[in-house]
């Protein structure tokens, strides 16, 4: 496995999470995809061009920056918000725990887990991007 150590070919070298192009392609005939990261925006270049690598790149509509270039910060869900989206996918529970937005869904992939989790109702749990589709 190849981890993120803030080295461009660290990043272009990673692998690919199982399912995760195939599951993005589905979702996006089913709407607009947009990558919220909490990148700097040097990081979410390499980020961009590990998708297109793998063809997935063409898969989303936009991309929403948290850590802007000025030093300016804003939280997910204020991203969210400007952004219209009507849910995000995140691996990281606390990521999803502060977003307040009526109707939204909130998913939380753990890829290939088969731990327990005890997570609020607002919550969704997915356990690979084939089960996303159903919870949207």
């Amino acid at each position: 496995s190849h981890y993120f150590l803030g080295l461009p070919s660290a990043y272009l070298a990673a692998n690919e999470i199982p399912g995760a192009a195939e599951g993005l392609a589905n979702l996006s005939k089913k709407g607009q995809l947009y990558l919220v990261s909490m990148r700097p925006a040097q990081r979410l270049e390499f980020a961009k061009e590990w998708l297109s690598m793998r063809n997935a790149l063409q898969y989303f509509s936009g991309f929403g920056i948290i850590n802007r270039p000025d030093g300016a910060k804003k939280t997910k869900e204020q991203v969210c918000k400007e952004l219209r989206l009507n849910g995000l996918i995140d691996d990281d529970e606390r990521h999803l725990a502060g977003i307040n937005i009526p109707e939204f869904r909130k998913i939380l992939l753990k890829n290939g887990s088969d731990e327990k989790y005890n997570l609020p109702e607002d919550i969704l749990l997915a356990r690979s991007w084939a089960e996303i589709p159903a919870l949207i």
